[in-house]
């Protein structure tokens, strides 16, 4: 099993009493441990909770910490010798398959830059400056007309800005590149809780890799002032709750205030704000302080405004369109991003196996109400042991199959191919369980989530009268996106 860093898993263990092998209910110095590859404790033992569903089942929640190879370990303090722990060791690997940084999860082409994106738009607006610098060489006088035909722009785009553009703007914030949310905790210094964020993954903003960012857009319901318009490295993120802690900002984060958390992109668009833009500005200013005799030139300034619109502002047009089209392959990638879990039945403690050739039920496996696309789907069964109970050996009589369909709806197919003679034992014996996995994907039949699909071997038939299969689960192994 592979778990990230800090990921929390469950994991169980099953106690009956030796002599009598009856569930072991009520005990409470069951404990598990973790274990290093060399069998050396790691950290202190967890004291196991009974299961509520199932008597003599204990569970414990682990939460690595560190990556590596590790393996559970069951004990119990008061006589240990009278007890029988079943699925006492399971082994898992804790560090596999991080992500390095958003080229590698979304697959951009090698060479991929949002530096050398950057350094394109500022070579196409060091052409627009040198063509301003031609349009000045014409336009001498009349910087009182320009001031005004500045404020009539200005008015417009007053205009054009609306409620309900802004609010459209807002509606992409949490979109996965950022997540904008309402301070409703802090306290002073580096830490504050934006409620409705929490859930959203354990590791997922704490990155040093690809770092994310607590940018504060307005600061307490409105007020300007620090920290507003400040960002700082997000250091460590608890999901349960939503939160954050940051590298120390001018003034310190408090309730009410609107907070985007960003990508790593923000470092660099403040950059080209800070420090290119600034640079336009002032050349732009210097332009419009060198304006004259713009009534008189006039015509010859807007020749040259002209060869810009025809030539520049398309070029500038067709590369906004590449840039959206990646963005898109991009998103399309991302919403089709697969999981695969594996769902499983209730447990049936005794399933009988006799001669008569009939069909013989298994437990159903429900599908939980997962909004989502099913890719792929391969089933599967598990006993805890099997027993002959006949005085002749004893196991499958001929090929048969076990077959799935959806419980309201649709035929059996079959999911599980069963050889002759499998599940072979000698005359009256009990021996460990087994664990079958088929090769058939049922995607066609398992369609669909929040249903349930029942489970039989067709025909079934054994050599003697009886096979008896103990604590049996089926299982739905479900690839989705």
């Amino acid at each position: 099993m592979g778990l990230k860093i800090g990921e929390v898993f469950r994991d169980y263990c099953c106690l009956t009493v030796t002599a009598t092998g009856v569930r072991a209910v009520g005990l409470l110095d069951v404990t598990c441990q973790v274990i290093d590859e060399t069998g050396t404790a790691f950290g202190a033992a967890i004291v196991a909770t009974e299961c509520a569903w199932a008597n003599g089942w204990y569970y414990a929640d682990i939460t690595p910490d560190a990556a590596g190879t590790w393996a559970t370990d069951w004990s119990k303090t008061a006589l240990p010798a009278n007890y029988t722990f079943h699925y006492p060791y399971k082994e898992f690997h804790v560090g596999a398959g991080q992500e390095a940084d958003i080229y590698t999860r979304v697959g951009a082409p090698a060479g991929a830059s949002v530096s050398a994106d950057i350094a394109a738009i500022k070579a196409e607006t060091a052409s627009l400056v040198t063509k301003v610098d031609t349009v000045d060489d014409y336009v001498d006088t009349e910087v009182g007309d320009i001031h005004t035909d500045v404020a009539d722009v200005h008015t417009d785009v007053g205009t054009c800005i609306t409620a309900a553009g802004t609010a459209a703007a807002y509606s992409i914030v949490n979109s996965g590149l950022g997540f904008r949310g309402i301070v409703t905790a802090a306290v002073a210094g580096v830490s504050f809780t934006i409620a409705t964020l929490a859930g959203l993954g354990a590791g997922i903003f704490a990155d040093a890799t690809s770092p994310w960012y607590a940018y504060v857009l307005r600061s307490n319901g409105g007020v300007s002032g620090a920290p507003q318009g400040e960002y700082r490295q997000v250091l460590t993120y608890v999901t349960a709750t939503g939160l954050f802690t940051t590298n120390a900002f001018s003034v310190a984060v408090a309730v009410n205030d609107d907070v985007i958390i960003t990508s790593n992109i923000l470092p660099v668009i403040r950059d080209l704000h800070d420090t290119d833009i600034p640079d336009i500005h002032t050349d732009v200013g210097t332009v419009i302080t060198n304006l004259s005799d713009v009534h008189t030139d006039v015509g010859t300034a807007i020749t040259a405004i002209g060869d810009v619109h025809a030539t520049d502002l398309p070029d500038l047009h067709t590369d906004v369109g590449t840039v959206h089209t990646d963005v898109d392959a991009v998103r399309a990638r991302t919403d089709r991003l697969e999981i695969t879990k594996a769902f499983f039945s209730a447990t049936d403690d005794i399933i009988t196996c006799n001669t008569d050739s009939s069909d013989l039920t298994l437990p159903s496996v429900v599908l939980p109400n997962i909004t989502g696309t099913i890719t792929h789907v391969y089933a599967g069964i598990k006993f805890r042991m099997i027993e002959n109970t006949n005085a002749a050996t004893n196991g499958l009589n001929g090929a048969q199959d076990i077959q799935v369909k959806e419980s309201a709806a649709g035929a059996y197919v079959d999911a599980i191919n069963l050889v002759d003679n499998q599940w072979l034992l000698a005359a009256t014996t009990r021996e460990g369980g087994d664990a079958a996995i088929g090769n058939i994907d049922i995607v066609a039949q398992v369609a669909a989530f929040n249903k349930t699909y029942n489970f039989i071997i067709d025909d079934n038939d054994v050599d003697q009268a009886n096979l008896n299969l103990c604590d049996v689960q089926t299982f739905l192994i479900v690839s989705y996106y």
